[in-house]
């Protein structure tokens, strides 16, 4: 996220090749993950009287390196259309991001 934070010092085509190596990163740790998940489901891993609690934090991680994946590679596709990173107009795509995060931030407030 620093690169994209600073990527109005750089091109379009270094930001895409930042967002595509992030999300291939997240695609492989799901990727390398996948043996061990087997594991737990074939035999309980090494420690199965913890199972219910790795569960908990492999489906955790799984949830964050799939939402990476697909965020980094849908917005590789959007800055692939972008001619500079600056002077970018906010367009209904990037209108769109804002406004779903407003909602996200106001489906957790809490009824005065």
């Amino acid at each position: 996220m620093l690169r994209v934070i600073f990527a109005d010092q750089g091109t379009p085509e270094q930001l895409t090749r930042a967002l595509r190596s992030a999300g291939a990163w997240a695609d492989g740790e799901l990727a390398r993950a996948r043996p061990q998940i087997e594991s737990y489901l074939d035999t309980g891993g090494p420690f199965p009287e913890r199972l219910h609690l790795i569960a908990l934090v492999v489906g955790f991680y799984g949830e964050l390196f799939d939402l990476m994946r697909r965020f980094f590679g849908d917005a590789a596709d959007l800055v692939e259309t972008w001619d500079a990173t600056t002077g970018v107009p906010t367009d209904a795509t990037l209108r769109g991001i804002l406004e779903r995060t407003l909602r996200l931030a106001e489906a957790t407030r809490s009824p005065d």
